[in-house]
């Protein structure tokens, strides 16, 4: 399971439209500018990736997580391919900006609404080989985790603990808005 760019590209963006007086207090001008420009960069369209991985590799499914975040995303993906995954939550890419927003509200960055994203299953070979190609195209790409059999559940590892990823729920986007 790869993730291209992180998690909660367009979450952190609405956040800064709906806080902006508020994280003008808290955050110097440079991470502020930052946050007005998300949508455009990293970006939140994830066609480029998307087409050079089938243009480059054998790619199972692909998801653009929206709504609910990545652990909304992931369960889709599992539910709808009627297989297990097991994600490593160490290895998610969350932008700095993210980590900021969500702890100064509380908020989980894998609930949060995920658009700039994209979830691929591909083989362990392929997986190897796109991430080399995004790298070669200066696009970032993490190794999350893999798919498993649907009996192994839907689960994530944190510092060597293993946990139900959960069902999908309100967007953390919900307790600010």
């Amino acid at each position: 399971v790869l993730l291209t760019k992180g998690v909660a590209i367009e979450g952190t963006h609405v956040i800064y439209q709906k806080k902006k007086k508020e994280l003008k207090k808290r955050l110097a001008p440079d991470a502020l500018e930052r946050l007005s420009r998300l949508l455009y960069q990293p970006g939140i369209s994830v066609v480029k990736e998307a087409l050079l991985a089938t243009r480059s590799c054998e790619v199972h499914c692909m998801h653009d997580p929206t709504e609910g975040g990545l652990r909304t995303g992931l369960w889709e993906l599992a539910y709808a391919s009627g297989m297990g995954i097991r994600i490593e939550k160490e290895r998610i890419a969350v932008l700095p900006e993210t980590e900021t927003v969500c702890k100064f509200y509380g908020l989980d960055p894998l609930g949060l609404l995920a658009s700039g994203a994209l979830i691929l299953t591909l083989s362990p070979s392929e997986g190897e080989r796109l991430i080399e190609i995004y790298e070669r195209k200066g696009i970032k790409c993490s190794l999350i985790g893999k798919v498993v059999p649907r009996e192994l559940g839907l689960k994530i590892l944190e510092k060597g603990k293993e946990a139900d990823l959960g069902r999908p729920c309100r967007d953390e986007i919900n307790k600010l808005c």
